[in-house]
């Protein structure tokens, strides 16, 4: 899934909900816009037609595009969920979690 954060007028964002309910509606799953920040948020599925969608909405703003990975509950470690089960934070669990998260693929750095 794609991510595509913009900050345009309230009339271009207008014009990009109306494209995603007419044009592009097998591709943009949702459009969003924060009240308080005024960013526009467009979430699209990831596929060629798209990214064409999504770099063609980029141009109308200023903003980020994103690419997001969905992580389904059994794909999180064992050991992580045990500790968040614990009640309190500890700065122990930090390099724990990030070992583990390491190991299993589900963090790049």
């Amino acid at each position: 899934m794609l991510l595509v954060e913009i900050t345009v007028p309230q009339y271009v964002h207008n014009r990009i909900v109306v494209l995603s309910k007419r044009t592009y509606r097998d591709v943009i799953k949702e459009v969003t816009r924060s009240k308080a920040s005024g960013i526009t948020r467009v979430f699209i599925e990831d596929c060629p037609r798209g990214w064409w969608v999504a770099l063609k909405i980029l141009r109308e703003g200023t903003g980020k595009l994103y690419i997001l990975k969905e992580v389904k509950y059994m794909d999180v470690p064992s050991k992580v969920m045990e500790l968040s089960m614990k009640r309190r934070w500890r700065p122990e669990y930090e390099k724990e979690i990030d070992e583990e998260l390491r190991r299993w693929g589900l963090k790049n750095e």
